[in-house]
């Protein structure tokens, strides 16, 4: 019976980094797709503004999945 449990609570930290690299990586994507996008009419003069609430929507929705992803980590 301590086996099994032991088997479960294995398997469970198991899925809990998976999921918590996951939302990691997410925010590391996310960050680069909004930054690339959003700050693109900077990198090619063009005549198009700099959508700046773009830019912090996209800051804010990385540091969310960050930490998400980092307290599903931390979680016992």
């Amino acid at each position: 019976m301590v086996e099994k449990k032991e088997k479960i609570e294995e398997h469970d930290k198991g899925v809990r980094e998976v999921i918590g690299k996951y939302f990691l990586d997410l925010s590391k994507l996310f960050l680069t797709a909004i930054s690339l996008a959003a700050l693109s009419p900077l990198i090619t003069s063009s005549e198009i503004p700099v959508n700046w609430i773009v830019v912090a929507a996209g800051f804010i929705t990385s540091c969310f999945f960050a930490a998400l992803g980092y307290r599903i980590l931390k979680q016992r």
